[in-house]
């Protein structure tokens, strides 16, 4: 573990450096003047208060801007925001969180809303921060409103009412821009305060289909997955306790690992969170010994030798996520943590001790070869890894896989193996 602290501690300059992310695209200032340049963009799961904006990606500085001083920003093939003043609710709607009666409270401020749909007769947008999702509706350029939606308690804990005032909202854009879709009023009435059922009434309010929604991150043509295969070695320190404060040893295996997986982006652009599912092979086989000095009843001192072998064949399936502290385009610097599920063999298992007496007594030394151990088949271990990929293509690792035991419980018996690996992977793929 030590070493993956070191490695991460190193690694800690990059996390200093600028986290700027910029892609062309272009600003709506107050009077319509369009200013076409690059903007920082962020895997902003709650919508930003704020962007910076180059003209040139060779401008050491940026401008920032906020929701007031602009009137919209578009992230070229991403992303698109619309500045908005007005309120926003401020009721909880998150079960179980909620409030026991209805909850009218709102806050007067300017914010960023982000383009889900953007139609002909209407837009659908969207507001999210710490508290809840809120959509909006746009009619032609008019100033957008939020549909309403509340969930509260009514008496008590196990009593949940709905206001589904949006409803209403919805139906009432059909009677204006629909109304020759009859089966829209029936299918309006089932759709949930979500964003695929509320973009799909949008879509048929303006007569088109999803294949017409704004351009969102997942239409830019890369892929929400990579894949990637490597190999490395592997230094295994086995412990094996066959009592208390009796017999403790251990012995330490170097041996080389593949892998393989997939990794899996929030957002495939900025990338700086993803969930990554790996595989790998390993195998161990490790000469755990220890000496002791004893006295027999009679005083006479001998020595007890121990010697444990055995032959491990892992398959390690690691779930994982990852966060970027440093993400660039050719340099990403990466901490993460996992939980693996271990499948293991056995093999050529020996337990043997080897009792050697003093050259003074003449005493024939004995030695003893136990029954093997019970070793588990499946076991669950935890990891730690920090790492650097270059260039969207390579990837140098230290990884740590904390000790668990792995021999069936017997009285205060424990065999466990603590795993520092170190490898290399290739990303395939467009990413």
């Amino acid at each position: 573990m030590k070493y993956i602290l070191l490695f991460t501690a190193l690694l800690c300059p990059f996390y200093a450096l600028s986290q700027a992310n910029y892609h062309k695209g272009s600003i709506t200032i107050t009077n319509d003047k369009v200013l076409i340049g690059y903007i920082d963009y962020h895997e902003w799961t709650i919508n930003p208060e704020s962007i910076h904006f180059k003209t040139s990606l060779d401008d050491k500085k940026s401008d920032i801007y906020y929701p007031a001083s602009i009137q919209s920003f578009t992230v070229d093939g991403l992303d698109g925001y619309l500045s908005y003043k007005g309120s926003i609710s401020m009721n909880k709607t998150n079960f179980p969180d909620l409030p026991v009666a209805k909850d009218t409270s709102s806050k007067e401020a300017s914010f960023f809303l982000r383009m889900i749909v953007k139609g002909n007769n209407v837009a659908l947008l969207s507001y999210t921060d710490g508290l809840k999702t809120r959509f909006f509706i746009q009619e032609k350029s008019e100033q957008p409103y939020e549909l309403g939606f509340q969930r509260y308690y009514a008496g008590s804990n196990t009593d949940i009412k709905l206001d589904n005032r949006y409803l209403g909202q919805l139906a009432d854009l059909i009677a204006r821009y629909a109304q020759s879709n009859v089966g829209m009023l029936e299918k309006v009435q089932t759709t949930a305060y979500t964003e695929d059922d509320i973009e799909g009434i949008v879509n048929m309010i303006n007569g088109t289909t999803k294949a017409n929604r704004a351009k969102r991150t997942t239409d830019n043509g890369l892929s929400s997955l990579r894949f990637f295969a490597g190999a490395g070695f592997s230094v295994a320190s086995s412990t094996f306790h066959r009592e208390p404060n009796f017999e403790n040893g251990s012995g330490t295996t170097t041996t080389p690992q593949v892998n393989f997986g997939l990794d899996i982006f929030t957002n495939p652009v900025v990338q700086k969170f993803l969930f990554r599912l790996e595989a790998g092979l390993s195998y161990i086989n490790p000469v755990i010994k220890n000496q002791q000095a004893l006295t027999t009843l009679s005083l006479l001192p001998y020595t007890l030798t121990s010697t444990y072998t055995y032959n491990q064949y892992n398959l390690r399936i690691t779930p994982q996520f990852i966060y970027n502290l440093y993400n660039a385009n050719s340099l990403k610097v990466y901490i993460d943590a996992g939980l693996i599920v271990n499948v293991s063999k056995y093999t050529n298992q020996s337990y043997v001790t080897f009792t050697t007496l003093s050259a003074d007594y003449r005493i024939t030394p004995a030695t003893v070869n136990y029954p093997p151990y019970k070793l588990e088949d499946t076991w669950i271990s935890y990891s730690f890894q920090s790492g650097v990929v270059f260039n969207k293509r390579i990837e140098l690792f230290l990884n740590y896989m904390i000790p668990s035991s792995y021999l069936t419980y017997q009285g205060g018996y424990s065999l466990q193996t603590a795993y520092y690996n170190a490898g290399v992977h290739y990303f395939f793929g467009h990413h």
